[in-house]
């Protein structure tokens, strides 16, 4: 390992150290989210009744659903405000370059989107808790009963990358509105008419391209692979244009 590849590593250890420290705001907003997402999610999603003279019988529906978009929120507001913090004022207390400051931000993106994706999964108990202990609903039947542990963990990488996506996507947004105005235009104007002519000649819907994309994948291995690469793609993207930005400067 030369040198300078040791002393990257050392300023992006000690960059990241403090973004924890210094960002660790960002994790009691990701509890507020939370919280006001779980109580959203008390009310059931589908709620029908039958009965007879004999019996009557409610069924309600619920889901965490809500909480997994709450968080994916989240890490979008947190990957915008991660980049412009960034962008206005910089790690100048350290000794690096956008590189490392991009690293550093990339690898604390990764531990919250972590972080955000075990609590995701771990409300779903806790829902489950409320609804039978505090609201004395009687628990007929629950999905994860019928998940093999393969399954589960599946489920909790999937929940990690959704929501580190929307975190890049964060952080990729700011990056567009830093860069010079006439280029920003021009990419802006091209994927407006790439848009308007697929839709034009091919019926072609943006949203429901992006939906089957991402949340319509039926194979793991290749939906982690779309994850991965759309994330690799939208941070590389922002670091080569926060380099350009410094190299202007």
């Amino acid at each position: 390992m030369s040198l300078q590849t040791m002393r990257l590593s050392k300023v992006v250890g000690t960059q990241y150290a403090y973004r924890l420290r210094a960002y660790s705001d960002f994790f009691n907003k990701l509890i507020i989210f939370q919280v006001i997402a779980g109580v959203l999610s008390l009310n059931p999603i589908v709620s029908m009744g039958m009965g007879s003279n004999l019996a009557n019988i409610n069924l309600e529906i619920y889901s965490t659903s809500l909480i997994l978009s709450a968080t994916m929120l989240w890490s979008l507001i947190m990957g915008l405000i991660l980049a412009q913090k960034q962008r206005r004022a910089g790690d100048f207390r350290f000794v690096g370059n956008q590189l490392s400051l991009n690293l550093a931000n990339i690898l604390f993106l990764l531990t919250s989107s972590i972080i955000a994706g075990l609590t995701t999964v771990l409300s779903n108990g806790l829902l489950k808790i409320v609804l039978v202990v505090v609201l004395r609903k009687t628990w007929m039947f629950d999905m994860l009963y019928n998940m093999t542990v393969l399954q589960m963990i599946q489920g909790t990488i999937a929940s990690i990358l959704y929501i580190l996506l929307f975190g890049a996507f964060g952080y990729w947004i700011f990056s567009m509105i830093a860069m010079r105005n006439k280029v920003r235009y021009l990419l802006g104007a091209l994927v407006l008419v790439m848009l308007f002519m697929l839709g034009w000649f091919g019926k072609f819907n943006i949203f429901e391209f992006l939906y089957e994309v991402y949340f319509q994948e039926s194979i793991f291995w290749l939906f982690v692979m779309k994850m991965l690469v759309s994330i690799a793609v939208l941070l590389g993207f922002s670091t080569i244009v926060s380099n350009e930005l410094e190299v202007r400067r």
